[in-house]
């Protein structure tokens, strides 16, 4: 039956190059014909705390709606430029998620729930200055606390930074560095 061999993947849709880099990556080595992608977009709420009673508290809850609103329409858009990508892939189905809340908690729920076999997400860089001071990246904390909440696969793509996509056309593959976690391995490509 063609529904046993569709593997499920959760792609984390960033306004980021290393997000569609990782996507890029996966399209050319994981992702096969017939899989099911779901491209995940998490926003933040932006709520005030302002509590305050009467018609500013109307007036903030409307701010606030509009704003969820612009959010979601940015997350679908950028989602579907994504979409983009996986249309390389002949029969994939893509499925696009756009929710709202903290981005760590928000994946894993979303990955259990729909059983998936892997997540995959970009890895940013961090800059001098901030491994100078010993700070952590926020993608390098939401991976962490994906692979310590879930059971699948956690495939972590950092682009090379030290060649262009441009310089590398070796064999049609992008050049980067991809981490897979739970599986204890690291592999450079």
């Amino acid at each position: 039956m063609a529904g046993d061999s569709r593997d499920r993947m959760v792609v984390v849709v960033e306004d980021a190059e290393t997000a569609r880099t990782a996507l890029e990556w996966a399209v050319e080595n994981i992702i096969r014909s017939g899989d099911i992608i779901t491209l995940l977009y998490v926003f933040q709420s932006s709520e005030t705390g302002s509590g305050s009673p009467g018609q500013k508290n109307k007036q903030n809850s409307n701010i606030t709606k509009t704003s969820r609103r612009l959010l979601r329409l940015k997350g679908y858009h950028l989602a579907l430029s994504f979409k983009d990508l996986c249309d390389r892939v002949p029969e994939a189905r893509v499925e696009i998620v756009v929710t709202e809340g903290d981005e760590g908690p928000t994946i894993v729920s979303l990955v259990k729930k729909i059983g998936a076999s892997a997540l995959i997400l970009g890895l940013r860089s961090q800059s001098f200055l901030s491994r100078f001071l010993g700070r952590k990246d926020n993608t390098e904390d939401i991976t962490d606390y994906c692979i310590k909440n879930l059971d699948c696969r956690v495939l972590a793509v950092k682009p090379n930074n030290k060649c262009s996509r441009t310089a590398f056309p070796q064999h049609g593959r992008m050049t980067s560095e991809i981490q897979f976690y739970n599986t204890v391995s690291v592999v450079s490509i």
